[in-house]
């Protein structure tokens, strides 16, 4: 599920470089539209929210989705995101750095952890890092988290 997740996240994310961030450049091609209509993502997000509701006791909030075009372009609205505590700090970006070996069955050296969270630890909250793991991040998130991998030379492809 998690794997899923990733997968979609990484696929919008290279599709969103190649269309120089442009959402609707993006969704108007062939990649993109399938992407959009790719029923897995939205199921695998169902299941991780009752995997984190029933096996770890982490309260979800319904999200709405508003599905209405808008200037040819079908924009999500999430009201809600799981509700994840974090934290803040180091504790909250080495939270979400066990998020990210869970989702990609990779393990950071203690050296590459250490230099992520020296990376990120003024530049983003506990909630911006809940907002990526949730699939929400803004561009300046994914721009930080970015830097931080690539400065700290963690091979993100696997």
């Amino acid at each position: 599920t998690v794997k899923t997740l990733v997968t979609n996240e990484e696929k919008l994310e290279d599709l969103l470089a190649e269309n120089d961030y442009d959402v609707e450049k993006m969704s108007a091609t062939e990649e993109g539209q399938a992407l959009s209509e790719d029923a897995t993502t939205e199921a695998a997000g169902e299941d991780l929210e009752a995997y984190l509701s029933d096996k770890c006791g982490i309260e979800t909030d319904d999200t709405t989705v508003d599905t209405a075009p808008v200037d040819d372009t079908i924009i999500p609205d999430v009201s809600s995101a799981a509700g994840i505590d974090l934290g803040e700090g180091e504790e909250a970006i080495n939270k979400f750095l066990d998020f990210y070996e869970l989702g990609t069955s990779t393990t950071l050296t203690d050296d590459e952890r250490s230099c992520i969270v020296s990376a990120l630890v003024d530049e983003v909250t506990g909630d911006e890092l809940n907002q990526a793991i949730n699939g929400e991040a803004s561009e300046q998130l994914q721009q930080a988290l970015g830097l931080a991998f690539i400065g700290c030379e963690v091979d993100v492809a696997g």
